[in-house]
């Protein structure tokens, strides 16, 4: 039998001692006493010390107990109720705020994000996964959206390739990926599906590079912004129709609005696998005389580096620009690609491949900014040698201002003004047209 009712926050061995002292006969107090009230008499009497049958001693030292049992229960429970009334007031807090939350999938991490009365450019909180298995890695998602629920709207971003056909079988889907795990993965049906709370709101769903693209297309027209600098003011007072978006990191991505919307079509752009020339540090050029050979080829050491990617090797960007790619090529692993000094030839190999990337953008899609992010991005180094590999590979054929020259590259091609966190700012944009537009 549990006697802490009577004991309650005093020591164990009391505890002990009523319910030993229950057990066993106490003839001088319980004698003439019916049985059940012996029996509470000694646990009493054990607790309290009261070895006599002075009934009113007995009845105040109980007494007091009772009381500081009660007093101390009563204190115990009003944490629980404080916390209850908390969490309703924060649902309420919640319903009463427009709040959205946004989901970026990536490579090597999921990120999900909240922000409230259509500010999609501030975090209000944010929360990042790791990417491992999508059972795993979505499993974790839903779990964070379930406690951020209740929301207004959600977007979700994603790697691909995606199926973003709403009329096609597999809507939703990670169709084609090299990433074997993820493969055939019904991402948009896990993570807002029928079982799920929030099936019902509006959600907004595109690769992870269309979503950063239109979130600073949509900034840069201050569509939905206000509050900016002059110095901001000035660029955005040149209204743009078109907007490339390009993240760099374990693979590269490139995302397209143009005409003011997200490039779909047949699937979604998938740039980061064009072809492209070879730099020249692949192989030497097909003549092999000496008096064909310029200066800078007789220091050149020769790698024959056959790339990274698994469709196309060293005949996609990809396969030669990326993260793994230039650790690969370097012969560092991808930590140490990060400590290599800016004067590495790692840097103008990479840049060799973005910048043919641009320029070939330029010429088939003419977008009228071109914004680049990622991890190796962070090297900035790479900003300016992009835009000279641009300058070079256009050779003046492109006749406007922003290609022609040191000032209009760097307003043509730059860095996201969010920085790492443009994907996830992507999402919530998407979030946010998708109430908007609902």
């Amino acid at each position: 039998m549990d006697f802490s009712f009577l004991g309650f926050g005093l020591a164990p061995h009391l505890h002990e001692s009523a319910l030993e002292a229950s057990r066993r006969p106490n003839k001088k107090s319980s004698e003439s006493l019916h049985p059940s009230k012996a029996f509470t008499h000694r646990a009493v009497t054990a607790v309290t010390g009261c070895n006599s049958l002075n009934v009113q001693s007995r009845r105040e030292k109980t007494r007091s107990l009772l009381f500081y049992y009660v007093t101390r229960t009563r204190a115990d429970s009003a944490p629980q109720k404080m916390r209850e009334e908390e969490e309703e007031k924060e649902t309420k807090r919640r319903r009463a705020t427009r709040r959205t939350v946004g989901v970026e999938g990536g490579g090597t991490t999921f990120v999900v994000a909240l922000s409230e009365d259509g500010e999609w450019t501030k975090i209000k909180e944010r929360f990042e996964i790791p990417t491992t298995s999508a059972e795993e890695t979505l499993g974790k998602v839903k779990e964070i959206l379930d406690q951020l629920y209740p929301f207004d709207a959600l977007g979700i971003s994603c790697f691909g390739p995606l199926e973003l056909n709403r009329t096609k079988e597999k809507y939703g889907y990670i169709t084609t990926t090299p990433k074997l795990r993820w493969k055939d993965t019904n991402i948009l049906g896990i993570l807002a599906g029928k079982d799920t709370k929030w099936k019902d709101v509006p959600i907004g769903f595109d690769t992870d590079v269309n979503a950063p693209a239109v979130a600073e297309f949509a900034y840069h027209n201050d569509n939905l912004t206000t509050n900016t600098t002059n110095d901001e003011k000035k660029e955005k007072d040149e209204k743009i129709e078109s907007c490339a978006y390009i993240t760099v990191g374990t693979g590269i991505g490139v995302g397209l609005v143009i005409n003011g919307k997200p490039v779909h079509g047949l699937l979604h752009p998938e740039a980061g696998h064009i072809s492209n020339t070879p730099d020249k540090w692949q192989f030497p050029k097909p003549t092999t005389t000496e008096e064909n050979k310029s200066d800078d080829d007789k220091n050149i050491t020769y790698d024959h580096f056959e790339g990274t990617c698994p469709f196309h090797g060293s005949a996609c960007v990809e396969g030669m620009a990326s993260s793994v790619a230039l650790a690969k090529r370097a012969n560092c692993t991808l930590e140490e690609l990060k400590l290599l000094s800016d004067d590495d030839v790692i840097w103008e190999k990479c840049a060799h491949h973005l910048g043919g990337l641009c320029a070939t953008l330029l010429l088939v899609a003419s977008p009228e900014k071109i914004v680049l992010s990622g991890g190796v991005m962070r090297r900035t180094v790479l900003f300016p040698k992009i835009r000279e590999k641009v300058y070079e590979l256009l050779g003046g054929y492109i006749g406007v201002d922003r290609v022609q020259s040191k000032e209009g590259l760097e307003k043509l091609i730059g860095p996201s003004r969010w920085g790492d966190t443009a994907g996830i700012i992507g999402s919530l944009y998407l979030g946010e047209m998708a109430y908007l537009q609902n």
